[in-house]
């Protein structure tokens, strides 16, 4: 992304907190919960900063998969399709840049995914995908986070709001 030539200006950050315990909704829902969240968020940007926008959206840490039952394997979902399209329409239609956690499905016929978190841009375009690097195991267990694959790198991602980092 281009770098905006204009003076440099206060970023509208919007986070928030969510309880994923209880009977997991389906993938469906979750995104339909969490596209209400981002509409929120924006809602309160400009109300809260007039003239301004959201700028950046973090959701929490495996937002999409958070409380499904299961390895990691059995709760990971592809970032392609009904994840990558709702959010993607999300960042289009508020035109800010999105964080998407998930435990992110990467081969399903070697049961391989990861801790992931996806760099959606104001267009809704993939701009990166950072993996969790070091993910925990469980105490007297050495599988990590029920069977994910860590990461190996710490990507840094441009944007039009500066250069971002991510980390779970």
């Amino acid at each position: 992304m281009a770098r905006s030539d204009a003076l440099p200006r206060k970023v509208v950050v919007g986070t928030a907190m969510y309880a994923m315990w209880g009977e997991y909704p389906g993938v469906e829902q979750r995104l339909e919960v969490l596209g209400e969240i981002i509409d929120e968020m924006a809602r309160k940007a400009v109300e809260k900063y007039p003239g301004s926008r959201l700028d950046l959206v973090a959701l929490p840490e495996d937002a999409v998969c958070g409380g499904r039952k299961g390895s990691a394997a059995e709760r990971s979902v592809p970032l392609e399709g009904p994840v990558l399209e709702k959010m993607a329409a999300k960042a289009r239609q508020h035109r800010c840049c999105i964080v998407v956690p998930l435990v992110m499905l990467v081969n399903q016929e070697r049961s391989l995914c990861t801790n992931a978190a996806a760099l959606l841009d104001r267009d809704g375009k993939l701009a990166g995908i950072y993996r969790k690097v070091h993910p925990v195991a469980a105490q007297s267990s050495d599988v990590l986070e029920d069977g994910v694959a860590p990461g190996e790198e710490f990507p840094v991602f441009p944007c039009d709001i500066g250069r971002l980092g991510i980390q779970i």
